[in-house]
């Protein structure tokens, strides 16, 4: 994992992990729609994002790039960048800040980015990042079984499965398990 000479930047090749510029919020907005495909994978069982929440995050991310968390300073979400250009985010919550808890997401939305390892060396990064940092102990995200991709990223880092709800979730009118995918950062990251 490598930093560039801007503190705000995570590295592996030609991806990065950065900071919010005004041409990174351009060209993201344009795939927050409710017939996005991305939204087909990525928490498909919530409503589909609408113009008003595309244009909210939109004014959001000009006015403080960094999402910072007030408790820590650390930024919360952040662009996936190829080249330079914005075609995704990665973010995080508390779930329990008491125990350095958190929940992660990470969301590729051109699907021309896909099925080709970038949203594994996205997730790489945000997670071994977000390892180092004191305050967080314990990471974890949640997908649907039906997202094999992102049950196999979350593997190639060393996450457990921790939890399955069976047939929480409804997709395209099929039952899916709810998975948590989880690692303590006193865990080695692979």
């Amino acid at each position: 994992m490598g930093r560039h000479a801007r503190s705000d930047l995570l590295s592996d090749g030609s991806l990065s992990i950065e900071s919010w510029q005004r041409d990174h919020i351009d060209s993201v907005v344009g795939w927050i729609h409710p017939d996005a495909e991305w939204k087909q994978w990525d928490g498909p069982y919530f409503p589909a994002p609408s113009a008003s929440a595309r244009d909210s995050m939109a004014t959001k991310l000009a006015e403080d790039p960094w999402q910072r968390d007030p408790s820590t300073g650390l930024p919360k979400r952040l662009a996936i960048c190829v080249d330079g250009q914005a075609i995704g985010s990665v973010s995080w919550h508390w779930e329990d800040p008491t125990s350095g808890w958190v929940r992660i997401g990470i969301v590729i939305y051109d699907p021309a980015y896909w099925s080709r390892g970038l949203g594994t060396s996205a997730l790489r990064l945000w997670v071994g990042w977000l390892a180092e940092q004191d305050a967080v102990h314990r990471i974890d995200l949640v997908t649907w079984s039906g997202n094999e991709r992102m049950v196999r990223a979350a593997r190639s880092l060393g996450m457990a499965e921790e939890g399955r709800l069976r047939d929480a979730r409804i997709v395209r009118g099929e039952r899916h398990d709810s998975v948590i995918m989880g690692v303590v950062t006193a865990s080695r990251i692979e």
